[in-house]
């Protein structure tokens, strides 16, 4: 029986299979292991995973884009206008 593919937000529940995820790009792999991947500020992270949740297929991660705008000396960022694909990686084994 063919498993099925969820993707579900990543959180720290599922980085103990951070370490077995092997995209061939070292920073790649190692961005799910490290505190930023869970860093709202740097944007939600996403896997793709098997629905027995045992084994990642591969992860992106979405930032959202700004714009700042200075007026009399205030710097101000407006939120929004822009998607941010900051990370995108597949599991060597289903690549």
């Amino acid at each position: 029986m063919k498993q099925k593919i969820v993707v579900v937000l990543y959180d720290a529940s599922y980085q103990k299979l951070a370490s077995s995820f092997h995209s061939g790009n070292d920073y790649l792999d190692r961005f799910l292991q490290i505190p930023d991947s869970l860093n709202d500020n740097i944007g939600k992270t996403y896997i793709l995973i098997f629905e027995d949740e045992k084994t990642i297929i591969g992860y992106f991660n979405l930032g959202v884009g700004y714009i700042e705008q200075a007026t009399d000396g205030i710097t101000v960022r407006k939120i929004g206008g822009a998607i941010h694909i900051n990370c995108l990686a597949l599991d060597e084994f289903f690549n």
